[in-house]
């Protein structure tokens, strides 16, 4: 059986892992990495290893005797928890805002935080939001977690409101889609990938 420091070791490699709305980036990394440190530590321990001594006598010319004991280093009595959250290295890579929810990608390890996230970082993948909104209210921080400062009638919006602002998103996002995916606007590239929208999402 392998030992969980060699087990830790192959921890590399990317996680994809839900984040709830409203958790801060940092506290989000130090519950994730406190549950990675936990599970290493309710694995089996490390079975006792022996320790072998020469004992050399200075004032016996017989041969030096060799004695075996236990090395009490691996003990859990000793040394505690053997992983902590430090001990887990996470790299969000592109990490969504705090008061969003959805898939985070995670690089974990040294591999996977540096060599996995810088490969994702060059190839630029686009990334799909979808947005929930109310009519008829403002509040604090422009989210749904603050209070309400301001109420307002909102029957006077109608369905061609609704569109031309919902066609000015489409318009920006699939400008930003163009730059994010590294085509010049009003190119023939540009123009060979709009008319195939499959590949912008």
């Amino acid at each position: 059986m392998s030992r969980r420091v060699e087990l830790f070791r192959c921890l590399q490699g990317l996680l994809s892992v839900y984040k709830p709305p409203g958790q801060e980036i940092a506290q989000f990394r130090s519950r994730l990495a406190k549950k990675i440190a936990n599970e290493f530590n309710k694995l089996p321990w490390e079975t006792e290893r022996i320790r072998t001594r020469v004992l050399t006598k200075s004032d016996d010319v017989k041969l030096p005797s060799i004695a075996t004991e236990i090395d009490f280093v691996d003990n859990p009595l000793v040394i505690g928890r053997r992983f902590l959250h430090g001990d887990v290295v996470l790299n969000f890579i592109d990490p969504l805002p705090d008061y969003a929810s959805g898939l985070q990608l995670i690089g974990v390890g040294e591999v996977g935080a540096y060599a996995y996230s810088d490969a994702i970082h060059r190839n630029v993948y686009p990334k799909s939001y979808h947005l929930i909104g109310m009519f008829g209210h403002a509040s604090s921080n422009n989210l749904s977690t603050g209070s309400i400062i301001y109420r307002s009638p909102w029957k006077h919006i109608t369905r061609p409101k609704i569109d031309r602002i919902i066609a000015s998103l489409q318009f920006k996002a699939r400008s930003a889609s163009l730059l994010q995916a590294g085509l010049i606007p009003n190119s023939q590239k540009a123009f060979e990938a709009l008319s195939n929208p499959d590949r912008l999402t």
